[in-house]
């Protein structure tokens, strides 16, 4: 009887958990991402553009993609603070702060001005729980267990310097390619065969054996049923379309680039990669004086930029969206500005003038 008492109690306790993580996003989002919606902002499409499939993208998605931009940049802190660092010491409770202001940042601007994307809050609300359950988890055992295992013996245990490289070439890999492919049971598998059973600081070996083992083996599968459904869901497209101008034959040396239609004498609907290349290419093309008119349909898009925390934002056209200071670094904030398409070359130019160094342009 007391045994089935404490069962139906824990399942119930388990159900509360469960319903709270699926309510909670919901909440959030009905509150700071529902609006009056907007309709949609697009002009009329280009004649250059006229009949291609996909060339208009939700205007939203580029401020959207911030939280899960900041995903990435939340494991690129932690790798930088575990690799000369104790776990203990990161602010894994601020991350998930963070991550919700950055969310509801980028729902300040689009909620009343974009029309509402169901599907894409849906990802960012299992995303950000995710994000959010993964750091709480975390930052209760490292700032308890973790922190006395430290206090008996320390942080430099070979196990400690695994984390440290395997959280660096997660983040690394999740720049370009999605976090689910990242392949955590061969970090496991290496951990045991790799990392040396024995050697001093043994109770921190061992911890720390435990803790890893537990973390890789249930990403290593969360991310294969992931994987699965993504398989089920089908590939995105990796390409977006920029209408642009005075454009130099020689950027099409980079086979990244391709020139999909003419628009005129030196102007050219181009064909771009998504992603962490985007940011690589659009400075490049700037610096060569291509002028962009519109990307994907859109005349703004939303940039990161870091600089210290007295920097302000001065470089004309554009405003800024959202400033927070860096988690592990109070001194140096990440600043999101608003840009207008056709003066993109403009704020770029500035950047280099104004102390401000380009983080990420977020594409549609």
């Amino acid at each position: 009887m007391r045994v089935g008492r404490v069962f139906r109690r824990t399942a119930a306790l388990g159900g509360l958990v469960v319903l709270l993580l699926i309510l909670a996003p919901l909440l959030f989002i009905g509150t700071q991402c529902v609006g009056t919606g907007g309709a949609s902002r697009m002009h009329d499409i280009p004649a250059a553009a006229a009949g291609l499939p996909g060339y208009v993208r939700p205007g939203a998605a580029t401020y959207l993609a911030l939280p899960e931009w900041y995903v990435i940049y939340g494991i690129e802190e932690y790798a930088a603070a575990i690799e000369g660092g104790a776990p203990s010491r990161f602010p894994y409770f601020g991350a998930i702060r963070q991550f919700w202001s950055y969310y509801r940042s980028a729902c300040v601007v689009t909620r009343n001005q974009y029309p509402f994307d169901t599907g894409v809050h849906l990802m960012l609300g299992v995303v950000g729980m995710g994000f959010s359950v993964e750091n709480a988890l975390k930052g209760a055992y490292e700032k308890t267990l973790g922190r006395i295992t430290e206090w008996i013996a320390g942080h430099d245990t070979p196990e400690d310097a695994f984390a440290a490289r395997t959280a660096r070439e997660c983040a690394r890999f999740m720049r370009t390619r999605p976090w689910y492919e990242f392949p955590f049971a061969d970090r496991l598998e290496a951990l045991w065969t790799d990392v040396p059973l024995q050697g001093p600081h043994a109770i921190r070996k061992w911890e720390r054996r435990v803790v890893l083992t537990v973390e890789y083996g249930s990403k290593a599968l969360y991310g294969l049923l992931v994987r699965s459904a993504a398989r089920v869901a089908g590939a995105g497209d990796h390409e977006i379309h920029a209408l642009a101008e005075n454009v130099p034959d020689r950027v099409f040396a980079d086979a990244r680039i391709r020139k999909v239609r003419s628009a005129g004498p030196r102007a050219y609907l181009l064909g771009l990669p998504r992603g962490e290349a985007f940011t690589e290419i659009v400075p490049g093309l700037v610096r060569q004086g291509v002028r962009f008119r519109e990307i994907a349909g859109n005349d703004e898009i939303f940039l990161t930029v870091r600089a210290r925390r007295e920097w302000a934002f001065g470089l004309g056209p554009g405003r800024v969206v959202v400033a927070e200071p860096l988690l592990t670094d109070r001194g140096v904030q990440r600043v999101g500005i608003a840009a207008p398409v056709p003066a993109l070359h403009t704020v770029l130019g500035n950047l280099q003038h104004g102390g401000a160094v380009l983080e990420h342009l977020y594409d549609y």
